[in-house]
């Protein structure tokens, strides 16, 4: 019997893939109702940079909150009256200075909501 000579194959090498880590991004909520009285829910960074969702009240017609974050990461901002009313309610999401995203509500216990990933 007869041997043939093996010969190895060449498998080509797997494409690499660079990991390059997630940006930082500077995130702005605003928050705006005509009633001043407002639920909020939002999320955040903690103090270690994982995300945390807060929820609060604000007596304030306009509201700002600013914080660092990693791009690719979920975003979402939303609003109601704490009293169900016509009155209207916008959030808004910027990212780098630049809006990304614009929701109103204006139904009673209608709930404004942006969301997103940038």
């Amino acid at each position: 019997a007869g041997f043939t000579a093996c010969q190895k194959e060449e498998l080509p090498a797997p494409a690499t893939t660079t990991n390059t880590p997630a940006a930082t991004m500077q995130v702005e909520y605003k928050i705006r109702g005509n009633s001043g009285n407002l639920n909020i829910e939002y999320i955040q960074a903690d103090a270690n940079g994982l995300p945390q969702t807060i929820k609060e009240t604000t007596s304030r017609n306009e509201t700002s909150i600013a914080f660092a974050w990693k791009s690719g990461n979920f975003l979402f901002v939303k609003a109601s009256n704490t009293i169900p009313s016509h009155e209207e309610v916008i959030v808004e999401i910027y990212i780098n200075g630049e809006l990304k995203k614009a929701v109103s509500a204006n139904a009673p216990g209608a709930i404004a909501l942006a969301e997103g990933r940038w």
